[in-house]
């Protein structure tokens, strides 16, 4: 299952703050891994609000599973810095998406 922990979809290529929810899930369903994914590219792939993939080249880089935290805001410190290192990652960026 696929969650965005900001939340919703958003602006595409704008990632919104990490919400706590994220935690309470992960809590309720400890048995359930915790895997960090960043997509970029996807709002001009599959632009939100339609069921079709337009021909846009886009980012999917999958991260390694997270178990250790104390809490929601060191879990929620953990995956931002988790994001932030595997969108270093991408190929596609900001500046391809303008363009």
């Amino acid at each position: 299952m696929l969650i965005f922990p900001e939340g919703s979809r958003g602006s595409p290529e704008v990632m919104s703050g990490l919400k706590k929810g994220i935690y309470h899930l992960i809590k309720e369903h400890s048995n359930c891994p915790v895997v960090p994914v960043v997509m970029r590219g996807l709002g001009r792939s599959l632009p939100k609000g339609t069921a079709m993939f337009v021909p846009f080249n886009c980012d999917v880089v999958i991260g390694e599973k997270l178990d250790d935290f104390k809490d929601s805001d060191d879990l929620l410190a953990k995956m931002q810095h988790e994001y932030d290192t595997l969108a270093e990652k991408c190929i596609v960026t900001t500046l391809d998406e303008e363009s």
